[in-house]
């Protein structure tokens, strides 16, 4: 694989969940988990993934948290090598708030790549606009004002997770119509919100694995693999568009 240096900018734009750091010349991201053992079988996969790569990463581990930082050495910047295994390494994550929700509905994970089958590179079929979900600081404060200010109507309060992984989150709908798209603020306990600006788009589509596909072809990523809740019929991926915003697909399956 190619060792030339590659630009930090472009780098950064095909890797929006990383920092660049030491002047461009590397980049760093923070993985979380629900407990060590996610956290040391996700460094043991990357492991694998690095010894093929002959590229290894500079890393730490304590508890639930996993530090990386990605540099090729030889050319004293950033390269291939460092972007593909970051990618490998976002395409293995699975965020603690999608094992919580897996979790509440009593369902277990099963996460799966795209099936075999998939050929077709047409536009894909969004069902509805389920929701848009906020990351905030201040959820009471928050709520308070959509609800006085804007007119919206609470729908339901949801708590989970404990540690570094506890969150809440409320759903609002506008006015008295709890059955259309819905705003859900969410505000992690015990630690900082991310900037302001971050949200997921929640969207029901037609093939959760045809729009993976379709995202990857336009330019976009994936931020969860596919992943199943069999209790509830329900297949599941998080994305990520061209500019590195979440979008949260789900996909009924046949009862």
């Amino acid at each position: 694989m190619a060792r030339d240096r590659l630009d930090p900018v472009l780098l950064k734009g095909l890797l929006p969940h990383w920092e660049l750091c030491d002047l461009g010349r590397s980049i760093h991201r923070s993985f979380m988990f629900a407990d060590f053992n996610e956290a040391f079988s996700f460094m043991t996969r990357c492991a694998l993934r690095a010894e093929q790569l002959n590229h290894h990463p500079e890393w730490s581990n304590v508890y639930d948290r996993v530090q990386v930082t990605l540099t090729t050495h030889d050319i004293g910047g950033l390269s291939e090598l460092d972007l593909t295994l970051a990618q490998f390494m976002d395409s293995i994550f699975i965020h603690p708030a999608v094992e919580a929700a897996a979790r509440r509905v009593g369902g277990s994970m099963q996460i799966q790549g795209p099936s075999a089958d998939i050929t077709k590179e047409t536009a894909v079929t969004v069902n509805s606009f389920l929701f848009t979900k906020l990351m905030v600081r201040d959820i009471v404060k928050l709520e308070r004002f959509y609800r006085e200010v804007l007119g919206f109507a609470h729908v339901r309060r949801i708590e989970e997770g404990a540690g570094n992984h506890a969150f809440v989150e409320v759903f609002l709908s506008v006015g008295q119509a709890p059955g259309g798209p819905q705003l859900v603020l969410m505000q992690y306990l015990n630690r900082p919100a991310p900037a302001p600006g971050e949200a997921v788009l929640g969207l029901m589509v037609d093939d959760v694995d045809e729009t993976v596909t379709a995202v990857q072809a336009g330019g976009g990523g994936i931020a969860v693999p596919a992943f199943i809740i069999p209790e509830h019929f329900l297949r599941m991926a998080y994305v990520t568009d061209p500019e590195g915003h979440t979008l949260e697909l789900m996909q009924m399956l046949p009862r």
